[in-house]
Parts: structure tokens; sequence; C-alpha cells
């Protein structure tokens, strides 16, 4: 296995520092990492769906089965670390160090190929707020791999799945990366990039679910990413005041802020997701999942796991 991790950047000499040539280095470790079988990826069948204006495309990656769920939770804490899958990442799936105390990886198990995972180096909770350490080695990333030289000029989004019901998978502290597939590749565009407000949280009126989206200014830093946050979190904890559940999705990309507080992560019901369900990314195992959104139907569940709008 060959190492492409840039020498200058150590958990010593790190701070905000990424590969500078970042999204290159993700394409050929992830081709090296998949072809020796190290990551669990193939291709999704997508069909599109639209229930009452809303889009969704349902993307069936049976391969999410072997996925491993260890959702720590505060009445656990520390004891489940030994489980912990970012306690000892393998280097061969490590790409930078982003901040401090956080880590850059390849994501395992991802839907859509070069998928990424910054997580704590230290065991945090994934059901705690980000801090503004989380939010500037997220930023740092994505502003790394907002690239002109990209073939395709993706798109790079960040979800973090704040506690169960938002649809966590781990308990320890992590956020993902991934390109987001375009609007000709999807059939619609992800409703978030209709914020054109960069001061005044948007709310759409044709979304089953409470949903709080400012827009981020061209020249935004980690300041401006922060205080934005912050505010829409706040939205956030009005509405859960009255809900009892503390879980909600966060989305970002450079463009734009998205939170959305959840009450379910509907894996109850035997189907759900986590922060690209919220989005319309609907990602699925098998036909029994898809009859399941079928048989209770998109808009009522999205209501159920959300808070209805």
């Amino acid at each position: 296995m060959t190492h492409l991790q840039d020498p200058m950047i150590t958990k010593t000499t790190c701070g905000n520092l990424v590969p500078r040539d970042l999204e290159k280095q993700v394409g050929i470790r992830f081709d090296e990492l998949h072809s020796e079988g190290h990551i669990l990826w193939q291709p999704f069948l997508s069909e599109n769906a639209v229930e009452k204006g809303f889009k969704v495309q349902f993307q069936t990656a049976p391969h999410l089965t072997l996925k491993p769920i260890n959702p720590i939770d505060s009445s656990k804490g520390k004891k489940a670390q030994r489980s912990d899958p970012f306690a000892n990442p393998d280097p061969s799936f490590v790409l930078a160090y982003p901040g401090s105390n956080h880590t850059l990886i390849l994501n395992k198990f991802p839907v859509y190929r070069d998928s990424l995972i910054i997580h704590t180096n230290d065991f945090q909770l994934q059901s705690d707020d980000l801090d503004q350490s989380d939010l500037a080695a997220c930023w740092h990333s994505l502003q790394a791999l907002r690239t002109k030289s990209s073939p395709d000029q993706r798109q790079w989004i960040m979800i973090y799945n704040c506690g169960i019901q938002a649809g966590s998978s781990q308990g320890h502290k992590h956020m993902q990366l991934w390109p987001i597939p375009s609007s000709s590749e999807l059939g619609f565009e992800i409703f978030a990039k209709r914020a054109e407000s960069t001061t005044n949280i948007i709310s759409l009126p044709d979304i089953p679910f409470k949903h709080f989206i400012l827009r981020l200014s061209s020249q935004a830093d980690t300041s401006e990413i922060t205080a934005a946050y912050a505010r829409l979190l706040s939205k956030v904890k009005q509405v859960h005041a009255d809900h009892g559940s503390m879980a909600y999705n966060v989305a970002m990309t450079s463009e734009w802020l998205m939170l959305v507080p959840r009450r379910s992560s509907g894996g109850e019901h035997g189907f759900g997701g986590n922060t690209a369900v919220v989005m319309g990314l609907i990602w699925i195992t098998g036909p029994n999942e898809k009859h399941l959104w079928d048989e209770y139907g998109i808009w009522r569940h999205m209501a159920r796991i959300g808070v209805p709008a």
C-alpha cells in the first residue's frame, strides 16, 4: 500500500492543514483500497419518486447491510469504546489532520465513491453539538476539495447526524463528507439550494418537515460558519422544546447550511435514514425497504422522522 499523505502533515504538526491536492489523493487512495477489498462500495441503483411536490431518489446499496452499528449514547459512554472504529484508525485510510483534534479518513462503507469521514481524535459523543473546532475542520476540508481542477466540478457536502434519532450509526463524534450527485444525475436539485439569504433563516413551504437554512456568503470563513450554525441550532432547540427530542441533522456545502430537527431515525419502523434522507437521498438496501416507503408514503414518513412542517 502506497501512503499518499503529505509527509509534512502529521498529528503533531497539523492545525488546519490538508494536502493541496486533496481531491486527487482521495481518488487515488479510494481506488487502491477498493481494489484490495478494504473499501466496500458498488454503484447504487436509483429510482426517482415525487409526492406532493417533494422529490426524492431511492438509492439501493445492498452493501450497507455490512456496515457495523455502534450507537454509543450517554448511558454507555466510554465502556463501548473497544468497538469504536475511530479509536485507532487504519493508517492506510488516513488522509490528513484538518484540525488539532480531528482526523480525515476514507469511509469504508460509502454510498458515493470518494466519501470521507472527519472524526474527533479523543472520544466525544455523537449526540453533542458541533463546536467551532469541528466546523473549522469541516470547512477547511470542504475548501480544499473545492478545486477548479476537479474534472466534473463536483460539489462536496458535509453531513452530521447528531444523535441516534438523527440516523447516527456510531457513537464517536464524526462528520461525513461526500460529493453530492449532480442535478442531472438526480433529476432534481437539493431543495436547500433554493435558499437565497445569508441573513434571514429560510424554511421552504413545500417540504414535509421543519428545516432551517442559511445561504453562506462567497467569502465565508469559520467565524461566519460558526455564527450561522449557532443561529440555526437555536431554531432547532426551540422546536425540540415542544417535542422532547434533541436530535438533528446538519448539512453544509460551500454555499449553504441547513439544520433539520429529528424525532426518529425511522429504524424502529424498519426504514429511515440519516441526513441524506432529509435531502431527498433515500439510501435503502433492497426491495423490502422500498416497499415500506411505498406502503406508508414518502411525505407521511418524512414528517414522522422529522417534525411536521
